[in-house]
This record gives C-alpha cells, sequence and structure tokens, in this order.
C-alpha cells in the first residue's frame, strides 16, 4: 500500500500578499503601457509632418499629457476621477456639443465673398471677426517683400480706354524685362473695343515670346437660386485663357474687414485664384504642389516690407521710371476708393490683397489653424477635472481658480503659436466649454446636497 504524499505547505500570508501587490503593480504598468504605446504610435504617424511643422509636437503633447494624467490616476485607483451614471453622460453630450461647434466654426462669422452680389449670402452674428485680431499684434510678418510689385491705374470710364492703356504697360513691363504681369481686373464683352482688344492680345502674345507671361483675372455672376458661376470673358480677347486666368474673389467678413482667400472658387481646382497663380510661378511649381492650407482658404500675412507701388502715370510720364519693373511680377489694380478694403494691416488698395497672398503662399508663410480635435481633447481634458473637482466637493474658490488658470495658460499658450509658428488657436470654444460648464457644475452640486 502506498502512502499519499503529504500536501506541500502554504506560502506564509506575507508571501502571499507580496505576490498580490506585484500583481498589482504588474497590471498598473501594463495599463501605462497603453497610452505610451499610442503615445508613440502617434508620433510615428505625424513623424514627417512634425519635421515640418514642430508646433505640431506641442499641441499633440499637451492633449496627451492631460488625458495619460487622468487615465493614471484612474490607474491608481483614485475613485474621485471616475464619473457615473446620468452626470458621466451628460458631461460626454456636452463636451462633444463642443467638438461639433469648434469643428464647424459655429462661432464664427461667415464670410461674404465679394466680387459679386454680397447680399448672396447669409451673415452670422455671434461672434464679431475683430474679436480673434489681438493675433496679428503678436504676428511675425513674412519675408522681405522682393518678389512682386504693384502698379495703380487711374480710374478709367471707358472699356476701350482702359485696354489701350493696359497694352500700353505691357509693352512698358516687356521692355524693362519683368517676369510676368496679374490683373486685377474684368474683361467682359466690349463691342466697340474690338480693334482695341485684338491690339492687345497681339502686345500679350509678343510679350509672353520675350519671357513677360500675362495672368488675367475674372469674377462670378449670382443666377437662378443663388448659384454661382464664373463671368465669362469677352470673346474678342480669345489670348485670355483658363490656363492663365485666376479668380479675383476675397472673403470680407460682415465687418468689412478681408481676412481670408479663397485658393479655390468654391473648392474647384480649376478654378483657382489669381494670387495662386503668381505663386505658382514664382516658386516654379504647380498650383496643386504649393504647401497650402487643407480646407482653400488663405488666411494670408503681410510681408515684412510692403511691395513697392507706382503709379500709371509715373510709368508714362518717366522713361526711365520702368526699371522699376525689372524682374518682377507686377500686380496691376485699380487706385479707386471703391477698390479698396479693411485688412487686419490696414486698409490697402484690392491688388494689395493679391500681391499679400501671392507673396505668403510662395514662401509658405500663411497663419495655420490648430485642428479642431486637439482643442477638443483639451476641453474633454481639462472639463473632464473641473467636473472631478466639483464632485469631490473642491471650494467654489478652488474651481474658478482653475477654470481662470486654465484659460489663461490656453489664449498665453495660443499667443506663443502664433509669435513663433502663426498658428492660430480658437480659444473661444476652450473657455467658453469652461466657464459654461462652472456655473452647471455649481448648480449640480447645491441640488445634490
Amino acid at each position: 500500500m502506498t502512502s499519499s504524499p503529504p500536501d506541500s505547505p502554504a506560502p506564509p500570508p506575507q508571501i502571499s500578499t507580496e505576490i498580490r501587490d506585484l500583481r498589482k503593480e504588474l497590471l498598473r504598468l501594463l495599463l501605462l503601457a497603453i497610452p505610451t504605446g499610442l503615445v508613440q504610435f502617434l508620433i510615428k504617424r505625424f513623424q514627417d509632418g512634425l519635421a515640418w511643422q514642430p508646433w505640431q509636437s506641442v499641441w499633440i503633447l499637451i492633449p496627451l499629457v492631460v488625458i495619460s494624467w487622468i487615465l493614471w490616476q484612474i490607474v491608481k485607483g483614485r475613485r474621485e476621477f471616475r464619473l457615473h451614471g446620468p452626470f458621466l453622460a451628460f458631461f460626454v453630450c456636452y463636451v462633444l456639443i463642443f467638438d461639433i461647434a469648434a469643428s464647424t466654426g459655429l462661432l464664427d462669422w461667415k464670410r461674404v465673398p465679394t466680387g459679386y452680389d454680397p447680399h448672396a449670402v447669409p451673415s452670422s452674428f455671434l461672434i464679431p471677426g475683430f474679436f480673434g485680431d489681438w493675433r496679428y499684434r503678436l504676428l511675425q510678418k513674412g519675408a522681405v517683400g522682393q518678389d512682386v510689385s504693384i502698379v495703380l491705374m487711374p480710374p478709367a470710364e471707358r472699356v476701350a480706354e482702359r485696354r489701350a492703356d493696359l497694352r500700353r504697360l505691357i509693352r512698358i513691363a516687356q521692355i524693362n524685362h519683368a517676369k510676368g504681369l496679374a490683373f486685377d481686373f474684368y474683361f467682359p464683352d466690349a463691342a466697340p473695343a474690338r480693334i482695341v482688344d485684338d491690339l492687345l492680345c497681339s502686345e500679350v502674345k509678343t510679350a509672353a515670346e520675350q519671357g513677360t507671361t500675362s495672368v488675367f483675372g475674372y469674377s462670378f455672376d449670382v443666377v437662378v437660386h443663388g448659384e454661382i458661376r464664373r463671368q465669362p470673358t469677352s470673346q474678342t480677347l480669345p489670348c485670355i485663357a483658363p490656363d492663365i486666368s485666376g479668380h479675383l474673389v476675397v472673403l470680407q467678413d460682415v465687418d468689412d474687414s478681408v481676412r481670408y482667400v479663397p485658393l479655390y472658387f468654391r473648392g474647384n481646382r480649376d478654378q483657382p485664384s489669381l494670387s495662386l497663380r503668381v505663386a505658382s510661378a514664382l516658386s516654379n511649381r504647380r498650383t496643386n504642389e504649393l504647401p497650402a492650407p487643407d480646407n482653400g482658404l488663405l488666411q494670408f500675412v503681410a510681408p515684412s516690407r510692403l511691395p513697392g507701388t507706382i503709379r500709371y502715370e509715373e510709368l508714362t510720364g518717366d522713361p526711365q521710371a520702368g526699371i522699376f519693373l525689372r524682374d518682377q511680377w507686377v500686380f496691376v489694380g485699380e487706385n479707386s476708393d471703391q477698390d479698396t478694403f479693411k485688412t487686419p494691416f490696414g486698409k490697402v488698395p484690392g491688388v494689395m490683397i493679391h500681391a499679400f497672398a501671392a507673396e505668403s503662399l510662395a514662401h509658405g508663410l500663411y497663419i495655420q489653424h490648430l485642428p479642431p480635435w486637439q482643442i477638443f481633447v483639451l476641453i474633454f481634458g481639462f472639463c473632464y477635472i473641473l467636473a472631478v473637482f466639483a464632485a469631490q466637493g473642491v471650494t467654489v474658490r478652488g474651481m474658478l481658480r482653475f477654470a481662470a488658470v486654465s484659460t489663461i495658460s490656453l489664449i498665453a499658450l495660443a499667443a506663443a503659436s502664433m509669435w513663433l509658428w502663426r498658428i492660430w488657436v480658437d480659444t473661444i470654444y476652450f473657455a467658453s466649454a469652461i466657464w459654461i460648464l462652472l456655473p452647471l457644475l455649481l448648480a449640480w452640486r447645491k441640488l445634490r446636497s
């Protein structure tokens, strides 16, 4: 008869406790590895973009640090960092509302494209456009504007008179070896100007053969049901081909200030702006190869020195004045009050706006906007912390202090981003989310007590 082996002795209680603690620590480390791996994945995903846009690393890192800290507090067993039940549902819905607002620009003024009937586009009056213009005071301007010059033409009463003046200007530019001319003018049909049009096209062709390219502007009409279509170019001007034409539309906010230029009208890449055409020529790249905002709206920057400007009368009155156009891309526009606009950089002729846009694009120096999802993550993280403070009975003064410090910190970061990288951070959504949530949390806490 064989005897069964004796039972192995049970481990001492102290060793069992150490094993359980070790398991808990391993679990915490495993959970901590998840956000760490996520950070590494995102950095790898955006590695090429971060090399060219270092500001992205800052605005990716800050939200991830906030969310990772909250997750770490939950992993450590801090129950006060957990939201439950109906309040969790309310919190999720609340931050989603601000995510949608930030993504759709709900609080922004709608912009009115000028160059056709301005009453065709509705306006919104929630947040004034000038409310965010404090950023322009911090903006480091663009490169020294030496690539383009401007010729201001006097107002002309007749189409034939205008086209005769432009023909003379093209000849002066070609003789002085200008690189090209961009005309901030419309060229509608004008039957009496048929002979003048033939002469103009002949001058355009001769100048192009000598290395001076001409780019022409066009506008749009509003037709039935508010539909917008391109104005047809004069049939007597066959030299104005689509590949040397660009639209002249700019976006004018309801405060009458121009801050944006649409690079493609209504997103149609077959209809680039005049400034995009010139920027493409300046940088020797195709229009679709230039680095440009993803949404097709260029928030331009004025160069550190304004483009040189000369009046048409000076060019025609002084034979030596034509040297001003040598080796330049020349923007040609009208010198009149009707073609003058307010901008964050002062009141300027409309043609100057196109010159600003071309310089900004050619040098890659324009204002970019922080992606809405990054603002959403910040809203989520800081509102979550504020909700935790409310649940834990933090004093009203303490919650006010947290909201104030958070808002001031984000505004400071927004100012630094504009100063260092020309990055526009919409602080209005973050501030609105924090300061609207604060009284709601205080009211909720009072009802529970």
